[in-house]
C-alpha cells in the first residue's frame, strides 16, 4: 500500500523516514495537492493540519469524497513522539476507517 504525506518540509521529511511518499505543499497550493492526490492510487493520505486553517471546509469535502482514508494530522515533529508512536496512530485511524 502506497501512503502519501502532504504538507510542510518538516512534515514531509518526517513521514518519508517512515516510508511514505512525500509531497511538499504550502497554504497556497495545499487544496490542489490534496485534490490531485485524492484521484490517485494511494492507500492513505496524511495532510499537515497546520496548513489547513483557511481551507478546512474544502479539505473535509475532499476527505468525504475520497476513496481512501484522508487524515488531517498535527505535525509530529512539534511533539516528542517516536516514529513508532506516529505509525501506531496512523494504524489506529486505518482500523477505525
Amino acid at each position: 500500500m502506497k501512503a502519501l504525506a502532504i504538507g510542510s518540509h518538516e512534515f514531509v521529511r518526517f513521514f518519508r523516514l517512515l516510508g511514505f511518499v512525500g509531497e511538499e505543499a504550502s497554504e497556497d497550493n495545499l487544496v490542489s495537492k490534496v485534490a490531485e492526490a485524492a484521484r490517485s492510487e494511494y492507500g492513505i493520505i496524511l495532510v499537515d493540519s497546520s496548513l489547513t486553517s483557511e481551507y478546512e471546509h474544502e479539505i473535509s469535502r475532499l476527505a468525504s469524497e475520497a476513496k481512501m482514508p484522508l487524515i488531517l494530522i498535527s505535525p509530529p515533529f512539534k511533539v516528542k513522539e517516536t516514529p513508532e508512536a506516529i505509525k501506531g496512530e496512523v494504524m489506529k485511524y486505518l482500523r477505525l476507517g
